[in-house]
C-alpha cells in the first residue's frame, strides 16, 4: 500500500494518541462502487475501505481535508481515516484514483447532530437555497 498522505483536518487512527479510539466506519468497495455511497459520522470518526474487486481501487481526496489510501488489492483494508473538522450538509466527496467515475461521501457532523438531516437531498436543497438567495442580491 501506498503511504497515506493527509492534511491537518484527517489523521490516521494511530495518530489520535494513547486511549482515543474512533468509531471505523467500514465502506466496502464492490462491483466499481463504494457501498454504502455516502456515509454520515461525527468528528472523532474514522472511516475504512475494503476492496472487495479483483481490480485495485482507492479512496482519495484532492481537497481539504486530503487524504489517499494508495490502490488496495482484493479484500485489503485500508489505514483507518479519522475526520477532525465537520463538513457541510454537502460532506466531503472522493473518487477511485484508477476509476474516476466512482465516487462516494463522508458526511461529518458535530457530535449529537441529527445525522439524518445531512442527506444529499438535504445539502442539494441547502444549495440550490444559497444559490436563489444569491441571485436575489
Amino acid at each position: 500500500m501506498l503511504p497515506l498522505t493527509k492534511d491537518q483536518n484527517c489523521t490516521d487512527v494511530n495518530g489520535l494518541g494513547e486511549g482515543l479510539m474512533p468509531i471505523v466506519h467500514p465502506v466496502e468497495i464492490s462491483q466499481f462502487k463504494y457501498n454504502p455511497t455516502e456515509v454520515a459520522i461525527e468528528v472523532g470518526d474514522a472511516v475504512e475501505w475494503i476492496n472487495r474487486d479483483g481490480a485495485g481501487h482507492t479512496a482519495t481526496r484532492a481537497d481539504a481535508p486530503t487524504f489517499d489510501t494508495g490502490v488496495l488489492a482484493r479484500d485489503e483494508t485500508s489505514v483507518a481515516i479519522t475526520f477532525t473538522t465537520a463538513s457541510d450538509a454537502r460532506g466531503f466527496e472522493y473518487f477511485c484514483s484508477p476509476h474516476p467515475f466512482m465516487k462516494g461521501r463522508i458526511i461529518v457532523t458535530l457530535p449529537g447532530t441529527n445525522r439524518a438531516s445531512y442527506t444529499q437531498s438535504a445539502a442539494e436543497a441547502q444549495h440550490a437555497h444559497r444559490d436563489s438567495e444569491a441571485s436575489k442580491g
